[in-house]
């Protein structure tokens, strides 16, 4: 609770000087007003925690940005994410990856997700890529252990991360080379 409130002066946007970030905090992370899919879904999950749909329609409004991106997944990824993701970008995909069979260079368009318990893998992949990165790195759960937080302190420090969202409970990485380097750290959910 004292987090949120400590967040609210940044919420929806406020004080961020970068027209494209404020835009795609404003309207992609924390937009309030209600996707054309969001009722279909409620009532395909209609047992789904609260602060997991809200994470869950965060990111099927990151899909619907993203256009067709290609969403690989770790095995700790819950699978209600893909649905969301997959409703949110008409040709969105979403593939669920091993420990031994992530690409030496990421795809144009590509956007990877992992849950912080088992995102060392993903860690590991990133530190030797050559090629391109992915668009995008989206890390679930970073507060929920000390071993989690350590991760995601793991994570900030990568040279090629460009912007860190710190939604409290998850965070997005991005590696857009014309975005300033700078950590936000955004009010998400309600």
């Amino acid at each position: 609770m004292i987090a949120r409130l400590v967040r609210k002066p940044r919420s929806r946007g406020f004080g961020i000087q970068s027209p494209s970030i404020y835009r795609f905090v404003r309207y992609v992370l924390d937009e309030r007003w209600p996707y054309y899919a969001y009722a279909d879904l409620r009532d395909a999950l209609p047992d789904l925690p609260k602060r997991e749909r809200s994470k869950a329609e965060m990111l099927f409004r990151l899909s619907n940005a993203s256009g067709g991106a290609l969403w690989r997944l770790t095995a700790g990824v819950p699978e209600f994410y893909a649905d969301y993701v997959t409703a949110g970008g008409r040709q969105a995909q979403t593939v669920r990856q091993t420990d031994g069979g992530w690409p030496e260079s990421a795809g144009e368009q590509e956007i990877w997700m992992a849950d912080a318990a088992d995102a060392e893998p993903v860690l590991t992949v990133l530190d030797r890529i050559t090629g391109q990165k992915p668009v995008c790195l989206v890390l679930d759960n970073i507060r929920e252990s000390a071993a989690t937080r350590e991760m995601f302190r793991r994570f900030c420090v990568l040279s090629e991360v460009r912007t860190i969202f710190d939604m409290y409970d998850i965070a997005l990485f991005t590696f857009c080379p014309n975005w300033p380097c700078q950590t936000y750290k955004v009010n998400h959910g309600r």
